[in-house]
């Protein structure tokens, strides 16, 4: 009897501690592919270079003639602006729960600074 509920327990330990694993390598996986679109968004727009390399081959498939030219990619404004607005919003999703309710609780301490900076200003 005993040890149908140790098995039962452990089996479910097992299947928690499982699905918490999957749960950090998605996150994991997340933040990779975050950060990598970020540094490309990033890229994008504040302008790059980039190589380009053109090749001609003959009948047999030696090459013949081979260009390598640098070609600038300029800034463009709407990656910038995607950029700014994601980096702003990114600062928060990144965030634990533990760090959001700290900053929620230092804006809420700087609201109310700022209302009895006003409420005194308004008393003067």
């Amino acid at each position: 009897m005993m040890s149908k509920i140790f098995l039962r327990t452990l089996q479910s330990v097992i299947a928690l501690l499982t699905r918490f694993m999957q749960s950090v390598q998605r996150k994991r996986r997340r933040k990779y592919v975050e950060k990598e679109l970020m540094d490309a968004l990033y890229k994008k727009a504040v302008g790059y270079e980039t190589s380009e390399i053109v090749e001609e081959y003959n009948d047999v498939g030696d090459i013949v003639k081979r260009k390598v030219s640098t070609k600038y990619i300029p800034p463009d404004v709407t990656a910038l602006k995607i950029y700014v607005e994601e980096s702003d919003r990114g600062d928060l999703v990144r965030l634990d729960d533990e760090e959001l309710i700290k900053e929620k609780e230092r804006l809420l301490k700087l609201l109310g600074e700022m209302e009895r900076n006003e409420t005194v200003k308004g008393k003067v």
